[in-house]
């Protein structure tokens, strides 16, 4: 998979109706001549039929295609991921994400995805979707979140072991863990382990290949985010 191109798209296709086809034309014959007819002339010749025009046939236009992150902006995480257990919505400039794509046709195996997650410490929860908790289990602020990266973004735990998907997506609110730069290293470090065991490549918030400049924005927009926190504290006890 050439991921220089854009993201990879769903197998799932929608075909437009076909257009009904014209019906063809009545077939003409022409009426026989008037006038007395010519010695040593048979029957009146009669004009050929002009054959009925063939149905044109509409040139069939290719399938439309869902794209795999059609509902996925630029630095948000899928929509109903990104409703976390949180009353408020955290802006997205301060949202991270990484997105996994699997480079077999076939697509991240559930079975395969379920036990990588359980050995990452990801809990099912809010949402329907996996969280990494900053004091372990299934308690204390959210680290990050993993969301199905086909919409409407959620997992069946019921079904999860039978279950195939092109892609995930892992998403984290800098304004959620305490440690922030600790929550986004581990969150990379289970987006890593996940593509390298289930054969998978990791993409930006721009769904463009995550390189080592990438990371490095990403570790740099968290030094920001602390930086501008610790100003406007200092600013409040002033």
């Amino acid at each position: 998979m050439d991921l220089e191109k854009p993201v990879p798209m769903l197998m799932q296709r929608v075909r437009r109706p076909r257009t009904p086809e014209p019906e063809p034309e009545a077939v003409q014959q022409s009426e026989m001549p008037l006038g007395p007819v010519p010695e040593n002339a048979g029957t009146a010749p009669v004009a050929k039929p002009r054959p009925a025009r063939a149905a044109s046939m509409p040139t069939p236009e290719p399938p439309q295609q869902d794209s795999l992150f059609a509902e996925t902006k630029a630095g948000r995480a899928p929509e109903s991921a990104g409703q976390m257990a949180s009353p408020e919505l955290p802006d997205p400039e301060n949202v991270l994400v990484i997105t996994a794509v699997s480079t077999r046709d076939e697509g991240f195996p559930g079975a395969g995805l379920y036990r990588i997650l359980k050995a990452c410490d990801l809990h099912f929860g809010e949402m329907d979707i996996f969280h990494r908790h900053e004091d372990g289990s299934d308690s204390g602020p959210v680290q990050f979140s993993m969301a199905n990266a086909v919409n409407p973004g959620t997992f069946d735990l019921a079904t999860i072991d039978g279950m195939h998907t092109p892609g995930v997506t892992f998403f984290m609110s800098m304004e959620e863990p305490r440690d922030v730069m600790n929550a986004f290293e581990c969150m990379l470090a289970t987006a890593e382990t996940l593509a390298r065991h289930l054969h998978g490549d990791l993409l930006d918030e721009n769904h463009s290949v995550l390189r080592p400049q990438t990371k490095e924005h990403y570790r740099q927009r968290i030094r920001d985010f602390e930086m501008h926190n610790r100003s406007r504290r200092n600013v409040s006890r002033a």
